[in-house]
């Protein structure tokens, strides 16, 4: 009777197991908040979404604060940043941004100086990225 209650639990273990998200086939989406425009910071946050992306997950960067700053078309990136042309590699393979709007208004920015692709965020927006039951987020 002991061996068979035990290989029950080891079956119900290994099911369990097998189900967490960490074992399963998950998909869930990724919301990467980027508050920072510094180059190892941003380059660290967007290496990892695009990793994400490629690996099949819907993943949306949400760029406020300092961060804000990378969604300028037309802004100098700091000294050997690569973050601007990481931005939109991960806008072309299917990757979604949303800009703080308050951050662009303290930063003077209007929505005609968004790189192409990058939404304007507002409660809406960012709250359905946000708070979508399967998404996990992360910050920079």
């Amino acid at each position: 009777m002991a061996k068979l209650v035990r290989l029950f639990l080891w079956i119900i273990l290994g099911a369990a197991m097998l189900n967490s998200p960490a074992w399963a086939a998950d998909k869930a989406g990724l919301f990467v908040n980027l508050s920072s425009d510094a180059p190892h910071r941003a380059e660290m946050a967007l290496t990892f979404a695009q990793r994400q992306l490629k690996n099949g997950h819907p993943v949306v960067i949400f760029l406020n604060l300092e961060g804000t700053r990378l969604a300028a078309a037309k802004a100098t990136p700091r000294a050997g940043s690569k973050a601007p042309g990481m931005l939109k590699a991960f806008i072309a393979g299917g990757g979604k941004v949303i800009a703080c709007q308050h951050c662009m208004e303290q930063l003077g920015m209007k929505d005609d100086d968004l790189l192409q692709g990058i939404r304007k965020g507002n409660p809406d927006v960012t709250g359905a990225a946000l708070f979508d039951d399967s998404t996990r987020s992360i910050s920079w």
